[in-house]
């Protein structure tokens, strides 16, 4: 199993130092998009009041007997007082009270869909009207309705956003001030219940209480001789006698007062002067008669109507003054009778008798008590009912908002360049690793299955063709001629590895130029490498130059072959301008005259170049099939150490794919962050088919843009030329 390969910081930058304008693309792009929203969205102004809840009930009546409410249940009535304030009830009566129904901002809208179907000819369904109207304006009002709790405190931020910011503040004061409003009705409401309920249960402790001192009156009369006697007491006998000129008396008085009523009521005044024996009644009631009797009606009617309210008004007072008698004597008979038990019970009556009497008095005593309590309370729920006041109160009112809450213009535009920011590299290494081209000696290894030979830095400031390939010569300790005969030293081993028929000289009176081009000739076989891309403008024909050159120094027969000859661009590297070309030579070898026409020498090594002289009008790939290039190949392996094949594309033409058939070893040659990965594998994979069995592949990076390896290289490469 492969280890995993350590995470290279470096690597990471560069990668986002090559994608910083796809990085920066999306930036701008998604800023672009937010700056837009921000400037055609409506912004929105949120306006907040503030309440106090007091989870003790308030009460006018009880101040300062408030009793002391456990953390848990003064939390959970703080919850509660939340939750009623985002209840429906409340906000149905916002709506009904700031007619929200036809407010531009809330009022129900047409939906996309009918306002469509207009557009195509529909009928538009008829206006919303009613509860239906106050539903749909609800839907809109409460997303813009806000209430929490700030912490644990009592106090409630009630906030609401709107596109006014009147409007807003309007709605968030209406919102408390209809929440207190509905708290209070709420409470009197409950208060009202109970006193009603309390009503009716005084109505039956009334009867109850009348019943009861009934049955003991009811005791006293039927006993009241039997208990004189036992008590033997003479002032119970006196106190008996009063007791019946009182009821006497009250009962003639209530019978004068009620038919003197019913006198007055049908305009009777003589007999209900005659009943009240009232003075000047009698002589009005005698006045009237007599105007009555009279023949001149006219005169004597306005006289009669006056006499006639003079002894309505006179009439009540007089009957309103018999009342008052007959109240005084029913005052004075309970005195008597309450003196009279006391005389009973003071006296030496029977035990029974005393138990009886005692029986009688507590039951009066306990409707009594009863009666009064229910009373009492009856008459302290209606006076809470008048003074009751909220559990919560206002405690700072909103404000128009000066700013907009929505949209947070700094906020959206942040949260769009992190957006933005975060995609971009996102999608930077999604193209590098998996949709762009290769950035690293890892990531090659990764994406083809070949040897990895090294990576040919960038020259910054220099022509990728001919130059490339000078720096060779002209800064031999460059890390680009360094990196050059790093893949010249991984090719040899490759080269070994397959078995090639080479040795290496053991005579030491030979030099070590003699030694090193034994080591390839052998028993007089030359190698042949090829070196092709998948597509153009990989740098191929710079690396096979370079390559060439390598050689060259290192004392070995070389020869450089531009075999593509379709484009062949070799002699644009040198300078050169042959009279004929490669292709030439192939098509007709026995028409020409002049080997030196395609053949020449490196200018800057010891390298011999077979070169080309222009495009090809027709298809290459048979010519490259052809005895005369076949015998050009065997003649060089004779007389070279190396040949080098600068073949054309693998994914333009397949010519490259005849050329590897007799090869003994390929140089892919990958430009950096450039070749798409499904091109490199295609490109593979077509050259893989095409090798000699056990022929090796070596993939070199082109145009590294990196500097992962300079510190390794610290005190032994000099670059003369610098990024």
């Amino acid at each position: 199993m492969t280890p995993t390969a350590p995470y290279d910081l470096r690597e990471t930058l560069a990668l986002l130092r090559r994608e910083m304008r796809l990085i920066l693309g999306c930036v701008v792009a998604a800023l672009a998009v937010a700056l837009m929203a921000v400037l055609l969205v409506a912004p929105r102004y949120s306006a907040a009041v503030l309440l106090l809840a007091d989870p003790s009930p308030a009460d006018v009546l009880g101040a300062g007997e408030r009793d002391a409410i456990p953390t848990a249940s003064e939390s959970a009535r703080i919850e509660s007082e939340v939750e009623i304030l985002r209840s429906d009830r409340v906000a149905l009566a916002v709506i009904d009270a700031a007619q929200l129904g036809t407010d531009p901002v809330f009022a129900p809208k047409l939906s996309w869909r009918t306002r469509f179907g207009a557009w195509i000819g529909r009928p538009a369904p008829p206006p919303l009207e009613g509860d239906a109207l106050r539903l749909a304006t609800l839907e809109r009002l409460k997303p813009a309705l806000a209430v929490r709790r700030r912490g644990l405190t009592h106090v409630i931020t009630l906030s609401v956003r709107s596109t006014d910011q009147v409007q807003a503040a309007r709605l968030a004061n209406l919102f408390a001030a209809t929440h207190i409003a509905l708290q209070v009705d709420a409470k009197i409401a409950a208060s009202a219940a109970a006193r009603d309920l309390i009503a009716g249960q005084i109505t039956q402790a009334r009867q109850a209480l009348a019943r009861s001192e009934a049955a003991f009156d009811t005791y006293l009369a039927d006993n009241l001789d039997r208990l004189a006697q036992e008590g033997g007491n003479g002032a119970v006998a006196v106190l008996r006698a009063r007791m019946q000129e009182i009821g006497t008396a009250s009962t003639e008085a209530e019978l004068i007062a009620t038919r003197a009523e019913a006198a007055r009521a049908r305009g009777a005044w003589h007999d209900m002067a005659q009943l009240l024996e009232e003075p000047p009644l009698i002589r009005l009631a005698a006045q009237r008669e007599q105007l009555a009797q009279r023949p001149t009606a006219q005169s004597g009617t306005t006289e009669i109507a006056r006499i006639d309210a003079a002894l309505a008004r006179r009439g009540a007072t007089a009957l309103d003054g018999l009342r008052a008698e007959i109240e005084a004597l029913h005052g004075r008979a309970a005195e008597y009778r309450t003196e009279l038990r006391r005389e009973l019970l003071a006296g030496d009556l029977a035990p029974s008798s005393v138990a009886e009497i005692y029986e009688l008095q507590q039951e009066t005593e306990i409707a009594r008590r009863q009666y009064l309590t229910l009373l009492n309370r009856m008459r302290d729920l209606a006076t809470r009912a008048a003074v009751q006041i909220a559990d919560t109160r206002i405690v700072s009112e909103a404000l128009p908002p000066p700013f907009a809450s929505w949209p947070n213009r700094r906020m959206v535009l942040f949260l769009a360049f992190l957006g933005g920011m975060a995609f971009g590299v996102g999608w930077a290494f999604v193209r590098e690793y998996h949709m762009g081209g290769v950035t690293s000696l890892r990531q090659l290894g990764n994406v083809l299955p070949a040897r990895v030979g090294a990576a040919l830095p960038r020259l910054p400031g220099v022509e990728l063709r001919g130059s490339a390939a000078d720096a060779v010569i002209d800064t031999p300790l460059s890390s680009y001629a360094e990196s050059i005969r790093r893949v010249r030293a991984v090719l040899d081993q490759a080269l070994d590895r397959r078995g090639a028929d080479a040795s290496v000289s053991s005579d030491p009176a030979e030099g070590p130029e003699t030694a090193l081009s034994d080591q390839f000739t052998g028993a007089g076989r030359g190698r042949v490498v090829m070196v092709t891309s998948a597509i153009p403008g990989e740098g191929k024909t710079a690396l096979a130059l370079a390559l060439a050159r390598t050689y060259a120094q290192a004392g070995c027969r070389v020869l450089l072959i531009d075999a593509d000859l379709r484009k062949p661009d070799l002699h644009h590297v040198l300078g050169f301008a042959p009279s004929e070309g490669f292709l030439d030579y192939l098509r007709e070898p026995d028409a020409t005259r002049e080997e030196d026409g395609f053949y020449a020498d490196d200018p800057r090594s010891a390298a011999g170049v077979i070169v080309g002289r222009g495009r090809s009008d027709l298809p290459t790939d048979q010519i490259l099939q052809s005895a005369t290039f076949d015998a050009l190949l065997r003649r060089a392996r004779t007389q070279m150490d190396i040949t080098i094949l600068d073949t054309s594309p693998l994914l333009s033409v397949v010519d490259a794919r005849y050329v590897a058939q007799r090869v003994d070893a390929a140089l892919f040659c990958v430009r950096f962050a450039s070749t798409g990965q499904a091109d490199l594998r295609q490109g593979f994979g077509q050259l893989s088919d095409s090798l000699p069995t056990g022929a090796p592949v070596i993939s070199v990076l082109n145009r590294d843009e990196t500097r992962g390896a300079a510190y390794r290289q610290r005190g032994y490469i000099d670059d003369p030329i610098t990024a």
